[in-house]
């Protein structure tokens, strides 16, 4: 949560992401990684393999979606009803509404105990509050808008999908997408686990990530 605020109102929080991720990687002298992202980071990191296929040897993408948004020719993602909750809580309740309502257990965190599920969420908690409202919502007033299906097929570095098979935010059948349109990518399927599986079985997928990298 110590990462700097998103600025006030940009048009497209991805690109923006994008910007930062290539001053970072010009300014390490990067090239050749492998690149690892979760959720909208997932999304970025396969936006921006699609866009500098030059720059990364492999990629991970767990939970990562190319779209965020439910709608007629993609039935996967937030519906417009949940977009006008998320905006509501946002207005009567702020930051602390807006945690509470992204790190629900019932909703992220059904594949641990509910005394595991509150430590986790004890612990994501504070980093979400110091994030902010604005840069919380620079999902939903923009990535959630992002449609990035026709880049898929760009990818060309080796692509590991890693799927919680009961994730709500993601569901499997989005990363059986991935897997048809990323050239030779491959998935793997972990059973009974939800969105969060890089802090919930983290042994599992840092053993997937390592195998990754070595081969």
């Amino acid at each position: 949560g110590r990462s700097t605020k998103l600025p006030h109102g940009p048009k497209d929080v991805t690109a923006l992401y994008s910007a930062d991720l290539t001053a970072l990687f010009d300014a390490l002298s990067l090239d050749g990684a492998l690149l690892v992202g979760h959720a909208s980071a997932g999304h970025l990191a396969l936006r921006f393999s699609a866009l500098n296929p030059e720059r990364i040897d492999k990629l991970v993408s767990i939970n990562g979606s190319p779209e965020f948004r439910a709608g007629p020719d993609w039935p996967w993602g937030f519906s417009e009803t949940d977009m006008a909750r998320f905006e509501t809580i946002r207005r009567e309740q702020g930051i602390e509404g807006l945690t509470d309502a992204v790190l629900d257990p019932g909703n992220v965190f059904r594949d641990l105990a509910p005394k595991d599920a509150d430590r986790l969420a004890a612990w994501l908690r504070p980093m979400s509050l110091a994030a902010g409202a604005e840069t919380l919502m620079g999902f939903f007033d923009s990535i959630s808008l992002d449609d990035d299906r026709d880049l898929m097929s760009r990818i060309a570095a080796p692509t590991l999908l890693i799927s919680g098979t009961i994730g709500r935010e993601v569901p499997s059948e989005v990363n059986l997408f991935l897997r048809r349109e990323i050239p030779g990518a491959k998935l793997v399927e972990l059973p009974g686990v939800d969105h969060f599986s890089f802090a919930t079985r983290p042994a599992l997928v840092n053993a997937l990530i390592d195998d990754m990298r070595r081969s």
